[in-house]
């Protein structure tokens, strides 16, 4: 019988677990649900660890509402840098898809050359760091990675007053999507001493949480 996983009851995600108790990739003790994305069929039971990695690599071929998850940019990342995507350690893990090597890499270099659009955004810091409800600016898309590089340096600039900016490169697909935060593939940077900017920011807080604690009555 087909199982739908969004339509699992926690029972009945803890009862397929306890009747599925290996890890059908490394012999470990289940602890995830695996599915297929695309069609929310659940697939089998697998161990944290080998789930996280199925997820990403089924995740790495498909181009993300938002951005890669780790893994997934990883392996785009090398691509862009070297034109090959290394495999040798997922074998296990594309035979549990029913994927062979060479399709695997068929499949990825078809995702990959969708990555034609080159953005670049940028945020103010806080301690919150970057989440779902950050707030960016948007250039692009540009002409080049040369572009991409200028603008990069024009925000990193060391004669800029604060705040300091969390800023991302990005590669997007061209399909009339104009996303208001970073998508796809993204490369991760900061101005000088945002990091800095940010453990002050922090330290102030905390500061100021513990004099609000020590006041009399609290």
């Amino acid at each position: 019988m087909e199982l739908h996983y969004s339509t699992m009851s926690s029972s009945a995600k803890k009862a397929y677990l306890l009747a599925h108790p290996t890890c059908p990739i490394c012999g470990g003790i289940t602890n995830d649900i695996d599915h297929e994305h695309p069609t929310d069929l659940v697939r089998d039971a697998l161990c944290h660890r080998c789930n996280c990695r199925v997820s990403s690599l089924e995740r790495a071929l498909m181009i993300p509402t938002r951005l890669f998850q780790t893994m997934a940019g990883d392996l785009h990342r090398g691509y862009a840098r070297t034109g090959r995507v290394n495999l040798a350690r997922f074998a296990d893990d594309l035979s549990y898809l029913g994927l062979t090597e060479d399709e695997y890499r068929s499949r990825f270099a078809a995702v990959h050359a969708q990555l034609t659009q080159r953005y670049v955004y940028w945020t103010e810091v806080t301690t919150e760091g970057m989440t779902r409800s950050t707030t960016w600016t948007k250039t692009g898309p540009l002409l080049d990675e040369e572009e991409a590089q200028k603008v990069l340096h024009r925000l990193q600039d060391p004669a800029r007053v604060p705040p300091h900016l969390y800023i991302v490169l990005t590669l997007e697909p061209d399909d009339g999507i104009n996303s208001p935060f970073p998508r796809a593939l993204a490369y991760i940077h900061h101005t000088p001493g945002a990091i800095t900017n940010v453990m002050e920011l922090r330290r102030a807080e905390a500061a100021a949480l513990h004099t609000e604690s020590a006041r009399p009555g609290r």
